[in-house]
């Protein structure tokens, strides 16, 4: 592969795996050059690879997102302004002489596999979920469809797919986010495993004293929790939530991204003086640390491998896409945590 020139196409969900995956083509002596949208570089907070070029574009908000601005329409104007880009983006190689071999992509961005066929340039998607989901979405699009469709209001409906472990409706992902077209255009899947994609080296950094902190407390006594921007809590989740961290009497470290959520928690000061609220953390540092003894989260793919990695104790509490199926693979099948089960009294989710 060396001497080889890629392009990672990706948005703001998948962007530490996709760092990750671009710093290890680099390690094998390719040239990566990660396209993305210029709004996410100022967020970022993963160590950027050496050697690794951005290609960015503008998503059509720049001035931020309006009141009026409504998830499709958003998707649209992405989908529109990266086409053009990734488009841009390998005709200028190409006059340069220096042509992309290949386009990498992830699943929010599906379209760039189109604007590679169209530029003769070949393409892979570097999927970012446990296999188990990309075989449920498969068997989805390709004659399960009616048996899953006819019970999507009963969650302990039991679904049994081809070589998976027995699963119910709860367990499964959303059907929304892929287009089935194209999993029905699939006849021959070929896997190639290059995972777990997590960082095999501490940022080495304690800027808000993070560790410091945990330094303080017993082994495995700390509970981190932690929640990805599109899973954050409900008020009234995140008012439960503090009951429970006040009531076990543990220290924790609790992640909660917009300070202004934090800041409405009506026990907060009783909070801060058992445990620590921060609006980001190095995830991979804490979760090795000794002192940390279980972490409660959605369970996006992420955070379950790299709980995985460490050994820490997971409590999933899965609210959306893949969560669930990894939420079911953590409890029944590598038996390393325990799943928050939400039922329903009097309307009411409990």
């Amino acid at each position: 592969m060396t001497g080889e020139r890629k392009v990672c196409c990706t948005g703001h969900g998948l962007i530490s795996p996709s760092l990750r995956f671009a710093d290890r083509l680099l390690k094998m002596g390719v040239s990566v050059t990660f396209c993305t949208f210029s709004g996410l570089l100022q967020i970022i907070k993963e160590t950027i690879p050496h050697g690794l070029t951005f290609a960015t574009f503008s998503d059509g908000h720049d001035n931020g997102l309006q009141p009026t601005d409504t998830l499709p329409q958003l998707i649209s104007d992405f989908a529109k302004s990266g086409s053009v880009a990734v488009a841009d983006l390998l005709t200028s190689a190409a006059a340069t002489g220096q042509p992309f071999d290949r386009v990498v992509y992830t699943t929010i961005v599906p379209w760039v596999a189109n604007v590679a066929n169209a530029h003769n340039v070949k393409s892979t998607l570097l999927w970012c979920q446990p296999a188990t989901v990309f075989n449920i979405y498969y068997y989805y699009f390709n004659g399960y469809q009616e048996l899953i469709s006819s019970n999507k209001n009963n969650p302990l409906v039991p679904i049994k797919l081809p070589g998976l472990p027995l699963l119910t409706m709860a367990d499964l992902p959303s059907f929304d986010e892929l287009e089935n077209e194209s999993i029905k255009a699939i006849e021959k899947i070929k896997y190639i495993p290059i995972g777990p994609l997590i960082p095999s080296e501490s940022l080495e950094k304690d800027e808000d004293g993070i560790m410091s902190w945990l330094n303080t407390k017993p082994k495995k006594s700390v509970v981190y929790v932690s929640f990805v921007r599109v899973s954050r809590l409900a008020i009234d989740q995140a008012e439960e939530m503090a009951k429970g961290l006040l009531e076990s009497g543990r220290p924790f470290l609790w992640v909660i991204r917009d300070n202004h959520e934090a800041a409405k928690l009506s026990k907060l000061d009783e909070l801060k003086k058992q445990g620590m609220i921060v609006d980001w953390c190095s995830q991979v540092d804490v979760l090795n640390h000794d002192a940390v003894g279980c972490f409660i989260t959605n369970c996006g793919w992420n955070s379950t491998m790299e709980a995985l990695a460490a050994g820490v104790p997971i409590v999933a509490y899965p609210q959306l896409m893949d969560q669930g199926t990894n939420a079911k693979m953590i409890e029944d099948v590598w038996k390393i945590g325990v799943r928050v089960v939400s039922f329903k009294v009097f309307g009411e989710t409990q």
